[in-house]
């Protein structure tokens, strides 16, 4: 049998009782070590997350008191981020608002009758509005695969183009806003009836007519210009004259007047109209 020894049995001593007491007694400066670098890992943490928190009160803060914040303008955040975008006044105020969404905004969509895939269009100009854009194309004749090609290409980012084959040798020509909403519908300017001979319903919906902003100064927002380059009284004055319920103002040819015009924001469809006499030689500034 294998010999084996009870530890203290000779000496008196427990010599395994003792080791471990020198191991622990050992141990200890490790242990201290390794709790002071838990404290200084959980130190070092709340100190970043400190930084965090004041960087990002710090940019908060910048914004209103730099010197670009009277005219910094506010931004619209939707969660979903792309639901809905803009900017707000500066003079709102910041917050959280819900928003319900009780209808989805859709493209307006026109579609034709059936027409014979072989059938010659006429060639001819027309004019697709939607909203302020507009797109003019010029048709050169041809099919309704031809036409449905020729718009696609020329009101590319207006409206998007369908063809789709019904029975037989007959297709329908679609359009459909790139945009949608009310304020996209689609019309439509065909003076040389393009879109009619394509059978594209709605084709005769007119655009609607160019707005007219008339801009007549009145007689004391009216200055004389360089009078003595012309050889003028420098108390000339412009001929106001009204008829029919139309005013208008009439200036020599050797006059020369100069006048402020309000800023005003014009769009596409409408028109500068500022009533001058026809027919007449002038110098305005």
């Amino acid at each position: 049998m294998p010999a084996f020894t009870i530890p203290g049995l000779s000496s008196g001593q427990d010599t395994n009782l003792i080791v471990k007491k020198l191991v622990e007694l050992e141990a200890k400066p490790i242990r201290r070590l390794e709790q002071q670098n838990s404290f200084n890992k959980a130190q070092s943490k709340a100190w970043n997350d400190l930084k965090t928190v004041t960087t990002d009160l710090q940019e908060k803060t910048r914004a209103l008191i730099s010197f670009t914040a009277p005219f910094a303008m506010k931004s619209i955040v939707s969660e979903p981020e792309g639901i809905i975008s803009g900017d707000a006044s500066r003079s709102a105020s910041s917050g959280k608002r819900r928003i319900e969404i009780k209808e989805l905004a859709t493209s307006h969509q026109i579609s034709g009758e059936k027409t014979d895939v072989n059938k010659q269009i006429p060639a001819g100009k027309f004019k697709i509005f939607s909203g302020d854009s507009e797109k003019e194309i010029e048709f050169s004749g041809g099919t309704i695969r031809d036409l449905a090609s020729s718009i696609k290409v020329s009101a590319a980012g207006l409206v998007n183009t369908g063809l789709v084959k019904v029975d037989g040798d007959n297709y329908v020509l679609t359009l459909t806003a790139t945009f949608s909403g009310k304020d996209r519908k689609l019309k439509f300017e065909d003076s040389n009836g393009v879109l009619q001979a394509a059978n594209l319903v709605g084709a005769t919906e007119p655009a609607d007519p160019p707005k007219e902003l008339n801009f007549l100064p009145e007689k004391d927002q009216i200055q004389i210009f360089q009078p003595e380059k012309y050889g003028i009284s420098s108390d000339s004055k412009p001929v106001f004259k009204e008829e029919s319920g139309k005013k208008w103002m009439e200036i020599a040819s050797v006059a020369s007047f100069q006048f402020g015009i309000p800023t005003t924001e014009f769009k596409k469809t409408q028109k500068l109209n500022l009533p001058l006499l026809p027919n007449l030689h002038r110098k305005k500034k």
